[in-house]
């Protein structure tokens, strides 16, 4: 996966502009090593390319932090949707959320690229920061996976055009969605609409659901990471990273 002179080649299939964008990230493989990263990641670690190609990501991260990341891997590497915290190359103490796409060709090993989006606060890294709505709308275009945002009262907020590939047209609200794609997202049906699942609205912790749903192309088993975004009052908001895996 390394180009001439040096420089490791973005795999194929990223949308346009996402390695190049002000999100850092890193492209990460089997042996969980970095494999290479890109230019925001390396100017907020403070280091060159070259020298994080070769590191393990997770000894970036506040020693406290780390047993936690290592026991939520997977096989291959990946992790479901999480907050981490790391000191950038100022030394300053940065939290992020972080998410993982497999972009490894089926019956392949795994190559995971991995983007950190910014949540530390302006006002003290205790704090948990909320990301603006001109943030959270860039994440979204730029990502190469499904992606919804959708709150407490099942009201679908925002959602990218990957998510339309894997499921067809998303509903404004998840009370009109499929059973199956219900399911996915951590939505449990009432007589008054419906509410989130317990185990994501009792819990900060991300979860992780598989469902079959009927998509453009027939039917297909779609994998889900659900997460509460944090820092927003009133309504609970979820962020959902939907793959076809």
């Amino acid at each position: 996966m390394t180009a001439a002179g040096g420089e490791a080649a973005v795999p194929s299939g990223l949308p346009p502009g996402l390695w190049d964008s002000a999100l850092p990230m890193w492209l990460q493989g089997p042996d969980l090593h970095v494999v290479d990263a890109n230019e925001a990641c390396a100017r907020l670690l403070g280091q060159t390319r070259e020298r994080l190609r070769g590191q393990d990501a997770v000894d970036w991260l506040l020693p406290e932090d780390r047993e936690r990341v290592r026991q939520q891997r997977r096989p291959g590497g990946s992790c479901a949707t999480l907050r981490c915290r790391l000191p950038d190359g100022d030394g300053r103490l940065r939290r992020f959320i972080q998410t993982s796409v497999d972009l490894g060709a089926p019956g392949r090993p795994s190559v995971l690229l991995v983007m950190l989006h910014d949540d530390t606060t302006g006002h003290g890294v205790h704090e948990p920061a909320r990301p603006t709505d001109d943030e959270l709308a860039r994440w979204f275009d730029l990502s190469p996976v499904g992606m919804m945002e959708y709150d407490s009262r099942g009201l679908v907020l925002r959602s990218n055009a990957a998510l339309e590939t894997l499921v067809g047209r998303v509903p404004a609200a998840l009370a009109d969605a499929v059973p199956e794609l219900q399911r996915l997202l951590g939505w449990v049906p009432t007589a008054a609409g419906g509410v989130l699942e317990p185990a994501l609205a009792e819990s900060e912790d991300p979860i992780e659901r598989q469902a079959m749903l009927p998509g453009p192309q027939g039917w297909r088993r779609l994998h889900a990471r659900l997460a509460r975004l944090p820092g927003w009052p009133g309504h609970r908001r979820v962020m959902a990273v939907v793959q076809d895996r």
